[in-house]
């Protein structure tokens, strides 16, 4: 039997940045955006899925992955990070940039 999953704390932040070609003076948007998970004891087996809504990002392909790399679930996205252990009060970053 399996048991009951255990809520663990988890921290999104959303920062956008406009980045300017200093020859072409062209203009472009990024977006990161930023997942943290912190648990409070030791746990095993912890999954964070992410939804990431279409007009956010069409595919999985959308997206460039800055720390761990996900399990891509669905290609609409759907991202799975898994960590077989984590430590009470150790931190994941689970970050990824939005061409927009």
């Amino acid at each position: 039997m399996l048991g009951r999953a255990k809520p663990v704390p988890l921290r999104k932040a959303i920062t956008a940045y406009r980045v300017t070609n200093n020859v072409t003076s062209e203009v472009l948007w990024r977006s990161v955006v930023n997942l943290t998970i912190t648990p409070f004891e030791n746990l095993s087996n912890v999954e964070v899925i992410e939804i990431v809504p279409k007009p956010i990002a069409a595919t999985a392909a959308d997206l460039t992955f800055m720390a761990e790399q996900p399990f891509v679930l669905e290609p609409e996205p759907i991202l799975r990070w898994a960590f077989a252990n984590m430590s009470a009060n150790d931190t994941k970053d689970m970050s990824y940039m939005v061409r927009k």
